[in-house]
């Protein structure tokens, strides 16, 4: 089960790739990783809030990951807005 994660992992990591390859080119790829990255956020969250406190082995763990996934947000985002296409002036003639 743990190899079976670990194919999982590297799967979900295909559009990272691209997007750090060339996010220009790849924005799509780039839009996925935000999306991607924001569903481990929520997903990891919820998980942390319904965990009985009795599990605080799991709890750890959990907030672990959300630390690593909300810097990870917190990047992407930062590479969506400074790649992104600059606005077009319509004050010039």
């Amino acid at each position: 089960m743990v190899q079976a994660l670990g194919i999982l992992f590297l799967m979900w990591n295909v559009p990272y790739l691209f997007a750090i390859i060339n996010p220009l080119q790849y924005r799509s790829c780039l839009y996925a990783s935000n999306i991607m990255q924001c569903i481990g956020l929520v997903g990891e969250t919820s998980l942390f809030v319904s965990l009985p406190e009795q599990h605080l082995v799991l709890a750890n763990t959990a907030l672990r990951f959300i630390i690593f996934d909300g810097f990870g947000v917190l990047a992407l985002l930062a590479a969506t807005w400074l790649t992104r296409k600059p606005a077009h002036d319509y004050r010039k003639p």
